[in-house]
C-alpha cells in the first residue's frame, strides 16, 4: 500500500488544489505501485470505472503537456511529436 506520509501529503494537496478549482473528486483509492496498465487490471477491489494512462510531456523549450488516454488506446509518440509542433507553428 502506498502509505508514506509524503503520498497522503501529497493526496491532500491534490484534494485541496482540486476543491479549490471546483473540480469534482471521486474517492482516492490506494493500491500498490504499478508501472503498467496490464499490472492494474490484475489488482482487486478497485472501484468500476474507466482506467486511464497520464503521460507527463516535455519538449526541448520546456513547455509540457499532462495528457491522459483510456489504458487501452495505442499512442505512436512521433505522430504525437509531430502533431505538437505544427499545432504551436499555426499558433504563432
Amino acid at each position: 500500500m502506498a502509505s508514506s506520509q509524503s503520498t497522503k501529503d501529497a493526496i491532500g494537496k491534490s484534494l485541496a488544489l482540486f476543491k479549490g478549482l471546483n473540480l469534482a473528486v471521486g474517492d482516492v483509492v490506494e493500491h500498490l505501485e504499478v508501472m503498467t496498465s496490464e499490472a492494474h487490471e490484475k489488482l482487486n477491489n478497485l472501484p468500476q470505472g474507466v482506467l486511464a494512462k497520464n503521460l507527463f510531456l516535455k519538449d526541448k523549450k520546456k513547455n509540457n503537456w499532462l495528457l491522459t488516454i483510456r489504458h487501452d488506446r495505442k499512442l505512436n509518440l512521433g505522430d504525437l511529436a509531430k502533431m505538437l509542433v505544427s499545432q504551436r507553428k499555426e499558433s504563432t
